[in-house]
C-alpha cells in the first residue's frame, strides 16, 4: 500500500529546493526575456495562477525594433533546418565501429527498420514543432526543457511532446552532471483537474468547488525524477512508498499546492504516482561545466546589443519626429495673439526683435539619422554572429546558389560555417540529439511502429544495449565531408606516385584496399544496406568468377597444345605425351 505522507514530504520538499535554486536566475532571466519577446517574460515574472488566468501571453510588451526577436527566431530555425530537419534524414542508428564490421546483414537490415520507425514517428507527432521552441530557449536562455510522453488516447497519436515555458519548471542533475530531475507548476480549474486524475483521487475541496461551478485556477506540482529499481529499492523510502514496478526507471508524482485541505484525505493531496519506462526528460544546456545544473546563454551575452539597438531605433524616431515638427522660434507679440503653425499657414510680423542668448546644447555636434542607423547596423551585425546567423547562411549555401557556385565554394562555406558551430553543435550532441534520439526509438520499438516488427525486435536482440545514433544532417554532412576529401585526395596521391614510378614490382596502388574505401564511402555517404550485395554473395561471384577464369585458361593451353600436335605433322610424338605435361603444368602440378 502507498504511504502518500511519504511521498507528499518527499516531493514537496525536493520541489521547493529545485525551485529555491533557480531563483538568483530570475532576474537575468527576466531582462533577457524582456528583450527577446518570443520567450515571453511572464513566466519569470507571475505565478502560475495569473499565466492560467490571462493566457501564456505578455502584457502591453511593447518594442521599437524587432531585430533582438528576428535573430532569436532565426538562430532557431537555423538549427532546426540544418540539425534536426524534418524534410531530410539527419540520423540513423548504428552500433560502435568496433562492433560495426562484425555485424551480420540481418542486424544491419534490423537496424536501418528501427531507424526509419524512429523517423516515422517523430514526423507523425509534434516533436519537431516542439523541438523549434526548444532551441529557442536552449539558445537563448543557457537552457531548455521538453516533455515526451504517451499521447491521450483519442489524439490518434502515440507520443506527445511539450516544452515548458521559462520560469515554470526547475531543474537538478544526477552524479554524471547530466539533468535527470524537473519540477514544475501548472494551473488548472477543478473540473480539469477531475478529468486528469479522476474523481476518486481529486481532494473533496476540490470537489465540491467543481460541484460548485468554481472557475478558479488551482496550482499543481509535478516532480518527474529517478526511480530506485531492483535490490536497492529497500534503501529508498520514497521509491518503496511509490510501489512501481522495476520497468518504471523515472517517477512521476502530482499533487495539489499545499497538499489537501482535509486531515482525513487518505491520498494527502497526491493527485497521481505514475511511472516511465522510457526517460521523458529532455533538457539540454548550453555553455555548463561539470556540476552546474543550468547554463548560460547568447541572449545574457547579447543583452547589451538587444538594448542598444532598442535604443538606436528611439533615437531614429526621435530625430525623425524632430525634423517632421521642428522647434520654432516666435515672436512675443504672438504670445497672446496666438500664432498659426499649420501646413500652409501664414503669419506676418516685424521680425524686428533682435534675439540674444539663446539656449546652447551641452553636445554641439548631435548624432545624425545616418549615424544612427550605422550604429545600428553594427550592433546587428555582432548580435547575428553571436547567434551564429552568419555560420548558418554559410551552410546553407549550396541550398540557394541554383548552379551559381563552384562545388569548392560550397566545400569551402560549410568548413567554415562547421568551424563556427562546432563547439555549440558537439555540446548540443551530448545534452540534447543523443538523448532524442534514443527517447525517439525506444518509444518507437515500444509501439512496434512500422516497419519494426517482432522479428526486427529480436534481430536486434541485444544490441539494443549498444545501439547509437549517427547523424548525417547538413552540418553533420560538413564534418564528413573532410573525411571524404582526405580519402579522396589520398587516392589521387596515390594515383600520381603510381604515373611518375612506374614500377611493376613495387606498385603503389598495392596498399589500395579498394573493398574497404568503398564500404567506407558507403558509411560516409549512409548509403541503405539494400543497395549492396551481401559479402557471401559477392565472395561466391568473386569464386566462380575465378573458376571461370581458371577454365577458360586450361582451355586456352588445352588449344594451343593441340595446335602444336597438328604443326608436327607426322612427327612420331603422340598427343598424349605432349599434352599431359601441359595439363599437368595448367593444374599447378608441374611437369
Amino acid at each position: 500500500m502507498r504511504d502518500y505522507k511519504i511521498i507528499l514530504d518527499h516531493s514537496s520538499k525536493t520541489a521547493k529546493r529545485l525551485f529555491a535554486r533557480l531563483a538568483p536566475l530570475r532576474e537575468d532571466m527576466l531582462a533577457v526575456a524582456t528583450e527577446f519577446y518570443p520567450l515571453g517574460k511572464a513566466g519569470w515574472e507571475k505565478g502560475v495562477e495569473s499565466l492560467a488566468d490571462k493566457g501564456y501571453h505578455d502584457d502591453d510588451h511593447r518594442v521599437l525594433t524587432t531585430l533582438p526577436i528576428m535573430t532569436a527566431r532565426k538562430a532557431a530555425a537555423g538549427m532546426l533546418q540544418n540539425l534536426t530537419s524534418k524534410g531530410q534524414p539527419w540520423f540513423y542508428l548504428s552500433v560502435p565501429k568496433v562492433l560495426r564490421d562484425g555485424i551480420s546483414r540481418e542486424r544491419k537490415l534490423a537496424l536501418e527498420k528501427l531507424t526509419e520507425g524512429a523517423r516515422y514517428l517523430m514526423a507523425r507527432s509534434n516533436v519537431y514543432s516542439a523541438i523549434y521552441r526548444l532551441f529557442m530557449h536552449y539558445l537563448v536562455n543557457g537552457f531548455g526543457c521538453m516533455l515526451i510522453a504517451a499521447a491521450e488516447e483519442d489524439s490518434g497519436e502515440i507520443i506527445e511532446a511539450y516544452t515548458l515555458r521559462p520560469g515554470t519548471y526547475a531543474l537538478d542533475i544526477g552524479k554524471s552532471g547530466r539533468v535527470c530531475s524537473v519540477a514544475r507548476k501548472f494551473a488548472w480549474k477543478p473540473l480539469d483537474i477531475i478529468k486528469e486524475f479522476g474523481v476518486d483521487n481529486t481532494p473533496k475541496w476540490i470537489r465540491e468547488a467543481a460541484k460548485a461551478g468554481s472557475e478558479k485556477h488551482i496550482v499543481v506540482w509535478n516532480l518527474i525524477e529517478p526511480n530506485t529499481v531492483g535490490k536497492e529499492r529497500e534503501f529508498d523510502v520514497v521509491s518503496s512508498a511509490c510501489e512501481l514496478s522495476d520497468e518504471c526507471l523515472w517517477r512521476s508524482i502530482y499533487w495539489v499546492d499545499g497538499g489537501s485541505k482535509n486531515e482525513n484525505d487518505s491520498h494527502r493531496g497526491v493527485l497521481a504516482v505514475d511511472g516511465y519506462d522510457v526517460n521523458p526528460i529532455i533538457a539540454p544546456r548550453l555553455d555548463c561545466e561539470y556540476g552546474d545544473v543550468y547554463g548560460r546563454g547568447l541572449g545574457l551575452d547579447g543583452l547589451d546589443l538587444a538594448r542598444g539597438l532598442q535604443s538606436f531605433r528611439y533615437d531614429e524616431y526621435k530625430i525623425s519626429g524632430d525634423k517632421a515638427q521642428p522647434a520654432l522660434i516666435v515672436s512675443s507679440e504672438f504670445k497672446e495673439d496666438g500664432i498659426g503653425i499649420g501646413r500652409g499657414d501664414i503669419n506676418y510680423t516685424r521680425m524686428g526683435e533682435q534675439r540674444q542668448g539663446f539656449v546652447v546644447p551641452v553636445l554641439p555636434n548631435p548624432p545624425s539619422m545616418e549615424d544612427t542607423r550605422n550604429c545600428e547596423i553594427i550592433a546587428k551585425a555582432e548580435l547575428e554572429t553571436l547567434f551564429y546567423i552568419d555560420a548558418f547562411t554559410a551552410m546553407d549555401l549550396f541550398r540557394d546558389s541554383m548552379g551559381k557556385v563552384t562545388a569548392t565554394q560550397i566545400n569551402y562555406a560549410k568548413a567554415e560555417g562547421m568551424q563556427k558551430l562546432g563547439a555549440m553543435v558537439s555540446n548540443c550532441e551530448v545534452e540534447f540529439l543523443n538523448i532524442l534520439v534514443n527517447t525517439i526509438w525506444r518509444w518507437a520499438i515500444k509501439a512496434k511502429v512500422a516497419p519494426i516488427d517482432d522479428n526486427t525486435i529480436a534481430i536486434i536482440g541485444e544490441m539494443v544495449k549498444v545501439v547509437s545514433p549517427e547523424y548525417v544532417s547538413n552540418i553533420h554532412q560538413a564534418r564528413r565531408l573532410a573525411e571524404m576529401n582526405g580519402i579522396q585526395a589520398w587516392l589521387q596521391n596515390v594515383a600520381v606516385t603510381k604515373e611518375l614510378k612506374q614500377d611493376p614490382i613495387n606498385d603503389p596502388a598495392d596498399i589500395v584496399n579498394a573493398d574497404q574505401i568503398n564500404l567506407r564511402m558507403a558509411e560516409i555517404l549512409n548509403v541503405p544496406t539494400e543497395c549492396m550485395i551481401d559479402n557471401k554473395i559477392v565472395e561466391a561471384t568473386r569464386t566462380k568468377r575465378q573458376e571461370a577464369a581458371q577454365t577458360a585458361q586450361n582451355a586456352e593451353i588445352l588449344d594451343r597444345g593441340a595446335d602444336v600436335v597438328n604443326k608436327l605433322g607426322n612427327t612420331q610424338i603422340t598427343e598424349d605425351r605432349l599434352l599431359a605435361p601441359l595439363a599437368r603444368a595448367a593444374t599447378g602440378l608441374g611437369a
